[in-house]
């Protein structure tokens, strides 16, 4: 038996590389400031600070939007997973009940990392599409824990879950 739930690190781990991002533009936009006067280089200063607010927002905003998408399915419910059952908030799915499972995500969450080409939302944004015998569908996201769809597979088995790739999984 394990219980997933969302937690607020696991929501924070998705934002790893997004602050790391966040911070190195904030870093730059202080040094833009207050280490170039913008009377000598008028035109590279708002170049460079347009440039700047524009990364850090295209690194950024994307994480948020497949956040609050996340979020709003209402998948916030602990998912208990059993020998022969789930539980999800007040259901109970026998394993022989699902039908079929697919997990969707990027590229670079089913493949190894290519560096510094990937958006920060390519890894940590996933999610699991469960439907069972009885036609529910019923929606299992990477806020659980980064490497959720990976223990499911351990515990459900390899050959029961599809993969799909999607430029930008939302539910």
């Amino acid at each position: 038996m394990k219980t997933f739930k969302i937690t607020t690190s696991t929501i924070a781990y998705t934002f790893k590389d997004v602050l790391t991002t966040f911070v190195f533009g904030v870093m730059l936009l202080g040094i833009l400031t207050f280490g170039i006067t913008p009377e000598d280089y008028s035109d590279l200063y708002l170049v460079i600070q347009i440039a700047a607010i524009g990364f850090v927002f295209m690194m950024l905003l994307p994480n948020l939007i497949l956040l609050w998408n996340y979020l709003d399915a209402g998948i916030n419910d602990p998912l208990t997973v059993f020998d022969d059952r789930l539980e999800f908030g007040d259901k109970t799915i026998s394993l022989d009940d699902i039908q079929h499972l697919q997990i969707i995500g990027t590229y670079q969450h089913f493949n190894p990392p290519v560096g510094v080409s990937t958006l920060p939302y390519n890894d940590y944004f996933y999610y699991i599409k469960m439907t069972t015998k009885h036609e529910e569908i019923f929606y299992f996201t990477s806020l659980y824990g980064y490497k959720f769809d990976k223990e499911l597979k351990k515990m459900l088995g390899e050959h029961r879950f599809e993969n799909k790739i999607s430029s930008f999984p939302m539910i």
